[in-house]
C-alpha cells in the first residue's frame, strides 16, 4: 500500500522573510520572486548516488504540509505527507523513508511519543522536529526521544533544507562506514583497509578474494551467479579470470574464513553462490 501526495497546492502568499502558517495561508521566503531551482540544487540536495531520498512529512496543517512538500520536491527529494499518528504508523509499515519531519501537536497524539515509537521500530531513521513548541524543555525532550534536529516555527525554508541536507549527509557517512566493515563477533573484515580477522587471528586475503567478499556480502541472501562473478573479477595484472580460477578462489576463501561451525558462502550447484552471513 503506497501513499502519494494528492492535495492541491493552496494559494501561496509571498512575503518578506521566513515561513509561518495559519489555517488560511502559507508564508514562504521567496523575496517576492518565484524561486528558481537549478540542476545543481537538485544534485546537491535530493539525489545521492542516483537514488532519490524519500522524506515523510508529518504535519496536520494542510497548507504548511503542502508548501513544505512542494519545497522539498523541488529540491529533488521525494516526499510523502501524513497528517496524524495513525497514518504515519501505517506508512512506516509499508514504505521505506530516509528521513521523517515531525510536528509535535497532532490531532490523534503527540509527536514526542510518535518519535519514541519510531526510534524503537526504526532506530536508523533520522527524525527532525518541526514545531511551534519552542520552550527549552520541549527542545530537550525532542532530543531525549531521539531527534536528530529540532526546528521551531516560524522558520526559514532555505535553512530548513540545509539542515535536512546536513542530517541526511551525517546518516550517509555513518552508513558508509558500516558498509565498509563486517563483524559478527567471529569474522571481522574491514573492506576499506583490506584487513580481516577470524577469531582475532589476522587473515591473509588476496585483493581478488576481497573483491569476491564484497560482491557476495553486498548481495547477502541472494544468489550471485558464476557468470556475474566472472564478469566482475580480474586478477592483479588485469587478466580475465576463467571458470576454474573462480572455483579455486572460492575454495581458498572458504578455507580462510570458515570452519566447522561458521559457514558464510553457500554453493547453489550449477548456478552460483550465496553469502549466508548478515550484510553488515
Amino acid at each position: 500500500m503506497g501513499f502519494a501526495k494528492r492535495i492541491l497546492m493552496p494559494k501561496l502568499q509571498v512575503t518578506g522573510h521566513g515561513v509561518n502558517s495559519n489555517k488560511n495561508c502559507l508564508y514562504l521566503i521567496e523575496n517576492k520572486t518565484k524561486m528558481r531551482y537549478t540542476n545543481t540544487h537538485i544534485l546537491r540536495m535530493g539525489i545521492r548516488g542516483g537514488i532519490v531520498q524519500k522524506i515523510l512529512v508529518v504535519e496536520d496543517d494542510l497548507a504548511l504540509s503542502s508548501g513544505l512538500c512542494f519545497e522539498l520536491d523541488m529540491s529533488g527529494y521525494l516526499t510523502v505527507a501524513s497528517y496524524n499518528c495513525w497514518k504515519t504508523k501505517q506508512l512506516l509499515k509499508t514504505e521505506h523513508f530516509d528521513l521523517a519531519i515531525l510536528d509535535v501537536n497532532l490531532p490523534d497524539g503527540n509527536g514526542f511519543g510518535l518519535c519514541k515509537e519510531m526510534k524503537q521500530d526504526f532506530p536508523e531513521l533520522p527524525v527532525i522536529f518541526l514545531t511551534a513548541n519552542d520552550l527549552d524543555q520541549d527542545v530537550l525532550k525532542g532530543f531525549d526521544f531521539g531527534a536528530d534536529d529540532y526546528i521551531t516555527k516560524p522558520f526559514n525554508v532555505q535553512i530548513l533544507k540545509r539542515r535536512v541536507e546536513a542530517v541526511l549527509h551525517r546518516v550517509s557517512v555513518s552508513s558508509k562506514k558500516m558498509e565498509d566493515c563486517y563483524d559478527d563477533g567471529y569474522l571481522r573484515i574491514d573492506f576499506s583497509k583490506l584487513t580481516s580477522f577470524k577469531n582475532n587471528e589476522k587473515l591473509n586475503i588476496t585483493p581478488n578474494e576481497y573483491k569476491l567478499l564484497t560482491i557476495l556480502r553486498n548481495n547477502a541472501g541472494n544468489i550471485v551467479t558464476r557468470q556475474i562473478l566472472l564478469e566482475k573479477l580480474w586478477d592483479c595484472d588485469g587478466n580475465y579470470i576463467d571458470d576454474h580460477t573462480l572455483t579455486v578462489n572460492i575454495n581458498r576463501l572458504r578455507a580462510k574464513i570458515e570452519d566447522g561451525s561458521h559457514t558464510y558462502i553457500k554453493t547453489v550447484r550449477g548456478i552460483g553462490y550465496i553469502w549466508t552471513g548478515e550484510k553488515a
